[in-house]
């Protein structure tokens, strides 16, 4: 059961990445090249994201931890909101700033609302398929993080025009 599962979500995400975030912006000329994709920019990215991801968690959920009826942060209504506000709001809020933040260069740059876009899509749809698989829930920071990177450099297009070899 499982496996299907994740057969479906992959087929999910192969749809969700392929819905015209791909093509070029349209204020830029279609026979541009897209500028050259950096493994190091790559994991700066994962890294900015997860990081960002981690403070935005912290961020959202925290004040709902402190004002906790003294139940546990887990057991109190305010606790369990916290949580699902930091996962589902401060998460991809966090990555989406974190990637886009570390991608977006003085020549170079992506579409922030692929960004964000594909930061929701890699929080659920990798999330769920991490949490189905038995891995930690710690990891949706990372999935975050790895959806915006995906759909940042999907859409990454010089911000000028380069210089001409002529």
């Amino acid at each position: 059961m499982k496996v299907q599962k994740v057969m479906a979500l992959a087929i999910l995400i192969s749809l969700a990445l392929t819905t015209g975030f791909a093509q070029s912006p349209a204020h830029l000329d279609s026979a541009w090249v897209r500028p050259p994709l950096e493994p190091k920019t790559v994991a700066l990215q994962l890294a900015a994201g997860t990081v960002g991801g981690i403070a935005g968690f912290v961020g959202v959920a925290l004040p709902f931890f402190l004002t906790g009826d003294g139940g546990g942060p887990w057991g109190s209504g305010a606790g369990m909101m916290g949580l699902m506000l930091g996962t589902g709001i401060g998460i991809p809020l966090g990555s989406t700033i974190g990637v886009f933040a570390a991608g977006h260069r003085d020549s170079t740059s992506g579409s922030l609302w692929a960004t964000g876009i594909g930061s929701l899509v890699g929080l659920f749809i990798f999330g769920t398929a991490t949490v189905e698989l038995g891995l930690s829930s710690y990891l949706l920071p990372l999935t975050a993080a790895a959806g915006a990177t995906i759909t940042f450099n999907l859409t990454r297009h010089y911000r000028r025009r380069p210089a001409s070899d002529h």
